[in-house]
């Protein structure tokens, strides 16, 4: 195989599911006709760092990535049989899957070959790509297509590029200008956040940007206070990225966590009131200084953390069931007036709809969590 394909893409067709689309720009489909017959044809391709979960248009090389293709199909050829067609144009170079594998495809329509015929069309289908690392950074792209019975090919124009970075590519800092970046920061992933909770348990919303026990919170966060909920709630990276500072403090009596985890693109994520941890940041928390009523967070070097990764696995103080997530953007202050000080609350953002689109609609339709200021916000509105 051709150096040109560190991705190895292997194309599987999975069964069809009958879904919603993937979360993605759908883009539009056209026919390879004379004519010039616009095509009701829609498709999308995705990658995502937990497993399928949660499709985006960028990743990391350090993430184990999955890779997966959406075909929606003109209403009219549901049902019926077609012929599949995978490129990947990757380094500058168009490669075609055939059934024997992958070969380098000239762009000519004439000399595309088919990967898989006379497959029964749903009326939308998931193609699984890819799983696996992907040890060269670039913009891949990839392009889907199928020709049915009419032997007119609908496909992509313009395929879904899918940008990935190194986790190690730009590193952040703060000084008396701000935050600043060494390196040459990575496209951040759309949608930018994996879900870090299980939302289905979530009681209510912390609002970012409003005041909550007299002091100004620029992070929001979640509540899991119905009857019967327990402190055993996990929580997941929401972005792959590095670990950047951790503390352990104890706060009515009870030893909590706090950790800030910075992807390259520049947006750093802040956990705070964990109360229990996974194996992994366990191991991490045992460098840092002894629990005491001190906050003062420590830099830490060399971990690092995968979009979906265990973080937590209990939450909040007896009685008290809640962890706080923020989301800063550290490219640019937020503009909030009056301007707030400090090296989080500038860079503060509403991540209610950084989530995957179903989970954002879910998070607004939760009642706010704090009884003073409810949905009082400077970012969300």
């Amino acid at each position: 195989m051709p150096r040109l394909l560190p991705l190895l893409f292997a194309f599987v067709l999975a069964p069809p599911v009958h879904a919603d689309s993937p979360g993605l720009p759908l883009l539009p489909g056209a026919r390879f006709d004379p004519a010039n017959v616009e095509s009701s044809a829609r498709f999308a391709a995705g990658v995502s760092p937990d497993a399928g979960r949660t499709l985006q248009t960028a990743a990391l090389t350090a993430d184990t990535l999955t890779i997966r293709g959406f075909i929606q199909p003109e209403a009219a050829h549901v049902g019926h049989a077609a012929d599949l067609f995978i490129v990947a144009r990757i380094a500058g170079q168009f490669m075609m899957r055939t059934p024997q594998g992958w070969r380098g495809w000239s762009g000519n329509v004439r000399d595309l070959q088919a990967w898989r015929s006379g497959v029964t069309l749903d009326a939308e289908m998931h193609v699984e790509v890819f799983s696996g690392r992907i040890a060269a950074p670039s913009t891949y792209v990839v392009f889907l297509g199928y020709r049915p019975a009419d032997g007119v090919l609908r496909y992509t124009p313009a395929g879904q590029g899918l940008a990935i970075g190194a986790l190690d590519s730009a590193s952040w800092h703060h000084d008396d200008r701000g935050w600043n970046v060494n390196g040459t920061p990575p496209q951040c992933p759309s949608p930018l956040l994996v879900t870090p909770v299980d939302l289905a348990r979530a009681t209510s919303i912390l609002y970012p940007g409003q005041t909550r026990g007299g002091d100004y919170k620029p992070h929001g966060g979640f509540r899991f206070d119905g009857a019967g909920q327990s402190n055993a709630e996990p929580v997941v990276a929401a972005m792959s990225g590095t670990v950047y500072r951790g503390v352990r403090y104890i706060q009515s009596g009870e030893v909590q966590y706090l950790f800030d985890i910075i992807h390259p693109c520049g947006v750093m994520l802040r956990y705070d009131h964990l109360r229990e941890l996974s194996p992994a940041f366990a191991a991490i928390a045992a460098t840092l200084p002894p629990p005491t009523a001190d906050t003062f967070t420590t830099m830490l070097h060399g971990y690092s953390v995968s979009a979906g990764d265990v973080i937590g696995t209990a939450i909040g103080f007896d009685g008290n069931i809640g962890v706080d997530f923020g989301v800063y953007d550290l490219r640019r202050t937020n503009g909030v007036s009056p301007v707030r000080s400090g090296e989080l609350a500038p860079y503060a953002t509403c991540w209610f709809d950084a989530l995957p689109a179903a989970d954002a609609a879910r998070v607004r339709a939760l009642p706010a969590g704090d009884f003073a200021s409810g949905s009082t916000s400077d970012y969300c509105r």
